[in-house]
């Protein structure tokens, strides 16, 4: 009976187990045969990259020994160098080289204080004058909020009809 027992027991976890791995391996597979489904396209587009660029190298390497070709071939004593760039691959890598470097980044603009903007103000020259809003919230038809550093400013039909109260920007807020 003992070990009838000592068998069954040392059976069960198996037999509880078992499905509970067999779940967890489907469930890690299919996540694995997912991402691989994902991930495979763009491999192929990288790869359809690579070769169109290989292939460019190609045309271009033989139109350079095209070139070489018609010159006169060097006798056999001489060693052979490789060919040197032509014309043609020195226009391109000249304009190439602009390409490469990024442009010059303009000034960033300066803007006034928001704290000297005033209740009348035009919406437009409110912009121009103190930059883009950090936030706008259109709360009716034709009445918007904006925020500035944290200030609130009601605009209505294009005007501002409500600003906090203005402060010289030398006063500390």
């Amino acid at each position: 009976m003992r070990s009838s027992t000592f068998a069954v027991l040392s059976f069960l976890p198996v037999v509880t187990v078992s499905p509970l791995a067999i779940g967890q391996a489907v469930t890690e597979y299919s996540l694995g045969a997912g991402r691989a489904a994902t991930t495979a396209a763009p491999v192929r587009n990288a790869a359809g990259a690579i070769a169109g660029a290989l292939e460019n190298l190609s045309k271009a390497a033989g139109a350079d020994s095209s070139a070489a070709s018609s010159q006169s071939s060097p006798s056999s004593s001489e060693t052979r160098r490789p060919a040197a760039r032509t014309t043609r691959s020195r226009a391109l890598a000249k304009s190439a080289r602009p390409a490469d470097r990024p442009a010059a980044a303009a000034p960033a603009p300066v803007y006034e204080d928001p704290r000297l903007i005033q209740a009348g103000m035009e919406y437009d020259e409110m912009v121009r004058r103190f930059g883009p809003p950090s936030m706008l919230v259109t709360t009716a038809p034709g009445t918007s909020t904006v925020w500035y550093a944290g200030r609130e400013v009601e605009v209505t039909n294009g005007k501002v009809t409500t600003a906090p109260a203005s402060a010289s920007p030398a006063e500390p807020q």
